[in-house]
């Protein structure tokens, strides 16, 4: 379409220039060479803005060209994604509806007025430890003598000992599995002592407990301690003395040491 533009144009100026030459040759037929170059320049100067004009137009018709094939390029890549999103979504969708095929029960129940549909809910089982972890132990004598700062407390009569982890031999509780385990301890005084006991856990201080005798009164005083601990598989975990006014604890179920696996 241009071309055509580009020959109409070309044939009007050279009418033009032959008009003119026909017209300056009757009127003056001996007009030098002068009249004829600065004529042929003339006609030049209207070709070449003639020119200037189309080589306008084309560009700007360019432009307009690259802009509108941008546009389509968005459009086409704005498609792609949107497609790709339907897919994804019918795949989730596809997916969804196989899983509630699955989870939902085949019986119908009637009733006077609608049927209900009963749908099967699986309650995953909470987990449980093969073999819990638990023991139960205390000092069987009536009294303890001689007792030394930092002595671990042996209580000999074992009770429980659910995962073998506790030995009576010497006292110490040797953890057969890691996790969270709660650890008590009591002790017994007379009415004019007291003693200060600790839990240690490879050999640290974890926590203490205290019982501290009523002078007025002739009855034994007890007290209690107790931890939430997380301990590794072996380690070892016992009761010590820390300090006392009188080297003597009262057994008798009195003085105990227990533990158990949380989690």
């Amino acid at each position: 379409m241009m071309s055509k533009v580009t020959r109409f144009c070309f044939m009007v100026s050279f009418s033009v220039f032959l008009g003119r030459n026909f017209i300056s040759a009757e009127n003056n037929p001996t007009d030098d060479w002068k009249g004829m170059v600065e004529r042929r320049l003339m006609y030049l100067e209207e070709e070449l803005k003639i020119q200037k004009h189309i080589n306008a137009k084309l560009q700007e018709e360019n432009e307009n060209l690259h802009h509108e094939t941008r546009q389509l390029q968005d459009q086409v890549l704005e498609c792609a994604s949107k497609m790709e999103e339907i897919q994804i979504q019918n795949s989730l969708n596809q997916n969804l509806n196989q899983h509630d095929e699955h989870d939902l029960d085949d019986t119908h129940t009637s009733t006077n007025f609608k049927e209900s549909k009963t749908v099967k809910r699986i309650v995953p089982q909470s987990p449980v430890d093969a073999e819990p972890v638990a023991f139960y132990s205390y000092i069987a004598s009536d009294t303890t003598h001689r007792l030394q700062t930092h002595q671990t407390l042996i209580y000999d009569t074992v009770k429980l000992n659910k995962g073998n982890g506790y030995h009576g031999d010497d006292g110490i509780f040797i953890v057969p599995r890691t996790g969270i385990y709660a650890f008590a301890w009591t002790q017994g005084v007379s009415n004019h002592g007291w003693v200060t006991t600790e839990i240690a856990i490879n050999g640290q201080k974890y926590g203490r407990a205290i019982a501290d005798g009523d002078e007025k009164s002739y009855d034994v005083s007890s007290g209690t301690g107790f931890v939430i601990a997380e301990v590794n598989s072996g380690d070892h975990v016992y009761i010590r003395m820390q300090d006392t006014s009188s080297p003597i604890l009262f057994g008798d179920h009195l003085t105990s040491f227990s533990g158990w696996k949380l989690y």
